[in-house]
């Protein structure tokens, strides 16, 4: 039973740290660069304070146990202080003030810090020396992650301020009207405030696929919008290697962003579009005379 305990606890352990990944890959998704870096700093700062919460009680139950260490000294007995003139020992001091001295002593070694404790026996001295370097390898090893993803923001909001730069100054040499040059810039801001979504040719680790799985994965991204069809789905359902093959040579995705403009009046009718995901509006140009049509986003939408 207790090995089965054992292998419980891994298992929990594992699927704990799939779920931290999860929530990485949602957050990803979800929020922007700067939300994402104030978060995990504030995560690394709850995780520091939560070991050094741990450390501290194990200094103080370390400290207790004067009657089974080696000389009979602890470190408690060097950190009393001295009230009204008379002087106090930690244990007869309130709660409060014992959980401080433990917690700013965890804090400073995890800060490779100067301390007013000192270990007064082996043991306190091997947890001391243990714990100082547990501190600087994953202290290290904290501060060269923040710092990478500090770099990282600042390149991403260098670029963007790069890119705006340049958009202005070419509006201001091209003599663009006022009203113009403020809806472009407008438009660009608000795209580039957006986390574009990734189409094939953005992953360059697919080219290492075989062509089977290549096609394979091609076909399930696009099999909803196949199946939305009435005419693909009953393909679907007499043979999936065909259609497999249909989306393989002859359909492609396309991302697009609001107001943009998937089609053109009097452009050549090569391709069928379907919208999987929001909703699309089909205007007719007026000389057609025509009305305008608006329908859900998915399926196709035919004017009436």
């Amino acid at each position: 039973f207790t090995k089965l305990g054992r292998l419980v606890r891994v298992g929990s352990m594992l699927r704990l740290l799939r779920s931290l990944h999860r929530l990485e890959d949602i957050a990803d998704m979800l929020f922007s660069e700067a939300c994402r870096l104030v978060c995990a700093s504030v995560l690394m700062l709850v995780s520091l304070m939560w070991a050094a919460h741990l450390l501290a009680c194990i200094w103080f139950f370390v400290g207790v146990q004067t009657q089974r260490n080696d000389i009979g000294v602890s470190w408690i007995e060097g950190a009393s202080v001295v009230v009204h003139g008379e002087p106090v020992g930690l244990l007869d001091a309130g709660i409060p003030y014992q959980y401080s001295v433990c917690l700013s002593w965890a804090v400073g070694t995890i800060a490779l810090a100067s301390v007013d404790t000192m270990p007064g026996n082996s043991a306190e001295r091997l947890l001391f020396a243990f714990t100082t370097m547990t501190a600087f390898v994953f202290g290290s090893a904290l501060v060269s992650l923040m710092s990478a993803r500090i770099i990282d923001f600042r390149m991403s909001r260098r670029d963007k301020v790069t890119k705006l730069r340049t958009v202005r100054r070419y509006l201001a040499e091209s003599n663009t009207s006022n009203r113009t040059s403020i809806a472009v810039v407008k438009q660009i801001k608000q795209r580039l405030s957006i986390q574009a979504k990734l189409d094939e040719c953005d992953v360059p680790a697919l080219k290492l696929l075989p062509r089977a799985l290549i096609s394979q994965l091609r076909f399930d991204m696009s099999r909803a919008s196949f199946e939305c069809h009435p005419l693909f789905h009953y393909f679907t359902c007499i043979g999936e290697t065909s259609m497999q093959r249909v989306c393989d040579e002859a359909a492609t995705s396309r991302h697009v962003h609001a107001s943009d403009q998937v089609f053109g009046a009097g452009s050549g009718g090569v391709a069928a579009f379907v919208v999987s995901h929001g909703t699309l509006s089909y205007k007719w140009e007026q000389f057609m005379d025509a009305p305008v049509v608006e329908g859900p986003g998915v399926g196709t939408i035919r004017p009436s």
